[in-house]
């Protein structure tokens, strides 16, 4: 895949690049290039996410896993097989993780600061 960024032609990992640039007007440019290539090509990607939606409730049901929305007692607990972590385990995890999902966000803020921006935006 393939987008135009001022006049460039570049692949989707040097798009993703620009988004960290420390110009405001780059980031833009690559924002609105990225949401200009992914909207022409909206039913393509419809396509391939239902396709791998269908494949994983397949998967769910030949593997035995309840519905998630059926789940009584949690969700987390009714997408486990024999040989993963029990409910208990899996929110031992999810307590873990969740800290460190603040300080990813607090690392971002930082990262705006560093390059110049209160917050990094993208709109028109």
């Amino acid at each position: 895949m393939r987008f135009k960024v001022g006049g460039k032609v570049l692949p989707l990992e040097s798009t993703l690049n620009l988004m960290q640039h420390p110009r405001g007007e780059q980031r833009k440019a690559a924002s609105q290039a990225l949401a200009k290539t992914f909207k022409g090509n909206l039913r393509v990607f419809t396509q391939i996410t239902n396709t791998l939606a269908k494949d994983k409730e397949i998967a769910d049901r030949w593997r035995g896993f309840e519905d998630i929305a059926d789940a009584a007692i949690s969700p987390i607990g009714s997408r486990r097989s024999g040989r993963c972590a029990g409910g208990f385990g899996a929110r031992r995890l999810s307590t873990a993780v969740t800290p460190l999902l603040r300080a990813q966000g607090r690392w971002f803020g930082k990262s705006a600061c560093r390059i110049g921006t209160a917050t990094r935006r993208f709109r028109k």
